[in-house]
């Protein structure tokens, strides 16, 4: 269930942006994290996105010289850099950035691995919270035209992707008998499957930490089933052909409610003609019956 922000919270986020927004170095603020989705608790921190002008400012010196905060941590990471403190009995997270961050999102073509999903996902997302030029909230619309721009591009590849990771999965499981490739590569095509639920439904995926969340599920057509297949997996004998039949008659179903597509995808016809090995029983031969129709 969502989870309003408190008054408390509310005081707090004010009293963060009052530390940072008197500098005429920073072209925004924003507001990112738990607190920004809406189901924080008691053990979350309070995570701020920072947006300086100059390039040349984003050094450790710099902050420590111009944002002093006591006993805070400051490190520096590949794009960023971090400020860490507690305040008023929270974990506050302060990531620093260069504008130029945000822009270099729109210029190079779209991709639909983790890291750059979660990069777009996180500027568009983010709760402006000073922005007194309006440019943060003009990148956010920009990115966001970006993403529906090339989403069918996107579904095409990780469709594409989806399936080979599929299709090779039975084989390594049935024909090599290497159990443990095969279930590395199925956890992969479900992290894939989970993304493209969420993208048929025009929503970015979450930040991996979240895709499962049961209110981001909520909002997208057969989250309740795609949960259910998550929970199977780790409770698939991967031993046992019929247990591994049984998973992947799930996965049918699933794809199904959530792709609505009316075509079955060309790693069906593929298991159809050469997954016979899977199982010898009139249990596989009725899926067989099913996929056929």
């Amino acid at each position: 269930m969502r989870v309003f922000i408190s008054i408390g919270m509310q005081t707090l986020i004010e009293d963060i942006v009052n530390k940072y927004a008197h500098s005429n170095s920073i072209i925004g603020i924003a507001l990112s994290g738990s607190v920004n989705k809406g189901f924080y608790d008691d053990v979350s921190d309070v995570d701020f996105f920072i947006y300086l002008e100059n390039k040349a400012l984003l050094t450790i010196q710099y902050i420590s010289e111009n944002f002093q905060i006591v006993n805070s941590d400051i490190t520096q990471k590949v794009y960023n850099i971090e400020q860490n403190y507690y305040y008023s009995g929270r974990f506050i997270n302060v990531k620093f950035f260069s504008f130029e961050f945000i822009k270099s999102y729109l210029e190079m073509p779209f991709q639909w691995e983790d890291i750059f999903l979660e990069q777009v996902e996180n500027i568009i997302s983010m709760k402006t919270l000073h922005d007194p030029h309006n440019r943060l909230r003009r990148s956010q619309e920009a990115c966001a035209k970006c993403f529906f721009q090339e989403k069918p591009r996107l579904l095409k590849e990780m469709l594409d992707r989806y399936g080979n990771l599929f299709w090779r999965s039975v084989y390594q499981c049935v024909y090599r008998d290497e159990k443990s490739c095969a279930r590395l590569m199925l956890d992969q095509a479900l992290n894939l499957f989970v993304k493209l639920a969420y993208m048929q439904n025009n929503i970015l995926p979450p930040p991996v930490k979240w895709r499962l969340n049961k209110n981001n599920l909520s909002q997208i057509i057969g989250g309740s089933k795609l949960l259910e297949l998550v929970e199977l997996f780790e409770k698939v004998d991967w031993r046992d052909k019929i247990h591994l039949l049984f998973l992947y008659e799930q996965i049918r179903e699933t794809e199904l409610e959530i792709l609505r597509s009316p075509q079955k995808g060309w790693w069906w016809n593929v298991f159809e003609k050469n997954g016979v090995g899977l199982v010898s029983s009139p249990h596989f031969r009725d899926f067989l019956e099913k996929i056929r129709t």
